[in-house]
């Protein structure tokens, strides 16, 4: 079984084609507009897909694609060629677009042999010219053209090997993946000798779009394109550019342009008023609320300030009442101190007094004592004494007795 070749198209695309489709997308992300839906999305896709398709899905050259062609832009500004500065160049019908294909793919006649380098000063110009309206002719998801090149009494004084070289490194570098089908008709052996010469400068992928048809192409191109858009002198319907009336559009398209850019101007203007008078109401509101705030912060101080007096003028009074109380307290400690020093006094009078009684009866009793003791000392003497003279007289009476006998 061999594997499926995705064309890497939208909608017929690998899972490792659509990762790379991602990362590309993430990494030019700055560029891109973010998608509003699922069209924009779609055609967003179609774009990337290009300079994917290009570099046949590697992330790295996909990215170099997409920047060169950004600086090519920006210094060439291609958008700035207008048809009016390259009039003289086209009126050769050399190069035109006659309509669509059955794909819808804007279909490019371009007449080689009415090339002549000496006489085409812009012709990088008109290709540049071509190439940016062709994008306008792109219907969603067709990114591409169909381009049929006539090599008929086309000869080496038609060759013009710089713009070719010029050209092709436009095309390849600048619109990558921009041509979907190329067909040489009337080729002729020069043509091919030529191209073995021209083909040195073009990548093998757009090699790969390119056949060479003979003198007899027409059933070839028919099955491609509607008899409408086949030129005339090929046996075609149609009968050529009018570049009065492209011009005339061109124009029309310009002052289109200008007053979109002016109504764009205009609005952006509007816009910045408005975003000015927000700005002001804001910084209006914002002054409002800094003063109110500042209001609301001196009131605060204020009333801080106010509980603050308050609060120190109850501290001062608590103090004076704590004074007063600590006074009180003080009187009453004194008063208390000058009783218990009274009572102290009293209690040592008393105590004194006590004393004073107390050595005063011990002072009595001692004396009591003492004159007891006395007494007691007096009384045994004189007991003492009297029994001395009992004694004394048993005595004598017993001598008495004894001498009687």
């Amino acid at each position: 079984m061999s594997k499926k070749k995705y064309s890497g198209f939208l909608g017929d695309l690998s899972e490792e084609q659509k990762i790379v489709l991602q990362d590309f997308k993430e990494a030019i992300a700055k560029d891109l507009k973010k998608p509003k839906g699922k069209l924009e999305q779609d055609k967003q896709d179609v774009m990337c897909l290009r300079y994917c398709r290009a570099s046949r899905f590697n992330l790295e050259k996909s990215i170099s694609f997409w920047e060169n062609e950004k600086i090519w832009r920006a210094e060439t500004h291609p958008e700035n060629v207008k048809l009016k500065d390259i009039i003289e160049e086209v009126k050769t019908d050399k190069a035109y677009y006659s309509g669509f294909d059955k794909k819808g793919r804007p279909v490019l006649i371009v007449h080689g042999g009415r090339h002549k380098p000496s006489d085409s000063p812009k012709i990088i110009e008109m290709l540049i010219w071509i190439s940016e309206r062709a994008k306008k002719h792109f219907n969603h998801p067709i990114d591409n053209s169909f381009i049929i090149i006539d090599v008929k009494d086309f000869g080496w004084s038609n060759f013009d090997k710089v713009s070719f070289k010029k050209m092709a490194g436009i095309m390849m570098n600048n619109y990558v993946e921009r041509l979907g089908m190329m067909y040489f008709v009337n080729a002729s052996w020069l043509t091919k000798l030529i191209w073995g010469i021209a083909k040195v400068w073009i990548d093998e992928d757009t090699k790969a779009k390119i056949s060479f048809k003979g003198s007899d192409f027409f059933e070839d191109i028919s099955e491609y394109i509607d008899i409408k858009y086949i030129p005339k002198i090929w046996g075609g319907k149609f009968k050529g550019p009018n570049w009065e009336k492209i011009l005339e559009e061109e124009e029309e398209e310009e002052k289109e342009k200008k007053k979109e850019k002016k109504l764009k101007k205009e609005r952006e203007k509007k816009r910045e008023k408005k975003k000015k008078e927000k700005k002001k109401v804001r910084e209006n509101e914002k002054k409002k609320e800094k003063g109110k705030e500042r209001e609301n912060e001196k009131r605060k101080e204020k009333g801080k300030e106010s509980e603050n007096e308050k609060r120190k003028e109850k501290g001062k009074e608590r103090e004076k009442g704590k004074g007063k109380k600590k006074k009180k307290e003080k009187g009453k400690e004194k008063k208390k101190e000058g009783g218990n020093e009274k009572k102290k006094e009293k209690e040592k009078k008393k105590g004194k007094e006590k004393k004073n009684g107390k050595e005063r009866k011990n002072g009595k009793e001692k004396k009591k004592g003492k004159e007891k003791k006395k007494k007691k000392e007096k009384e045994k003497e004189r007991d003492f004494e009297k029994e001395k003279t009992k004694s004394s007289q048993k005595k004598s009476n017993k001598k008495k007795k004894k001498i009687q006998y």
